[in-house]
């Protein structure tokens, strides 16, 4: 009978093949526990040379996802974060620059980029973005005009903080954050009383 000749593995060949076949497996297995230990943050913090070799990951995926899209604020906006988490703030600022360049409108590298203002003590150009930021921010102006008149009051300017806390006493109630709304609402009623005293 005719039929293709069946050729014989050698011993070498065999081998060779287990050889492959468990270094197949335990490259899956290691990278397995990889992706385990990505998605559990508290893991890879833990381990600083894992935290560092995710870190640098999470920018080149972040960078790539900008080259692909550089027209969207979000890679900016999450690679700022990521650099924030890192301690580089240069870098931070930078591309929450970059964010704002590319979407004018991005509330939240407004907000983002006003507190870093804020901690930097440059509170004149945290007043201004965070005013900028609440012009385009139609649904959470609460914290905008919080942030806005505890600024104002920082810097001694407390007609403008009255009316920027009464701005926020406003929008509490469609705020869409459930807890710590009560909080909150006590805190800007205090400030109000606060600064109607002064007068």
């Amino acid at each position: 009978m005719g039929g293709v000749p069946v050729r014989e593995i050698s011993l070498k060949q065999m081998r060779f093949m287990k050889i492959l076949v468990c270094l197949f497996v335990v490259i899956l297995l290691i990278a397995g526990v990889i992706a385990l230990i990505h998605r559990n943050s508290d893991m890879k913090d833990k381990i600083p040379v894992l935290s560092d070799i995710f870190s640098k990951y999470d920018e080149f995926i972040l960078k790539r996802k900008i080259t692909k899209n550089p027209y969207s604020s979000s890679g900016y906006y999450d690679l700022a974060y990521l650099y924030f988490k890192r301690g580089d703030i240069d870098k931070f600022e930078t591309e929450l620059k970059k964010a704002l360049e590319v979407e004018p409108a991005s509330i939240a590298s407004y907000y983002s980029l006003a507190h870093h203002y804020e901690t930097k003590l440059q509170l004149e150009k945290a007043v201004e973005l965070y005013r900028v930021g609440v012009k385009y921010d139609t649904e959470y102006t609460l914290p905008f005009h919080w942030d806005i008149a505890r600024v104002l009051y920082n810097l001694g300017r407390y007609e403008e903080a009255l009316e920027n806390y009464k701005e926020a006493l406003k929008h509490i109630d469609s705020y869409k954050i459930i807890n710590g709304k009560e909080t909150i609402k006590k805190d800007v009623e205090e400030n109000i009383k606060l600064l109607e005293n002064k007068k």
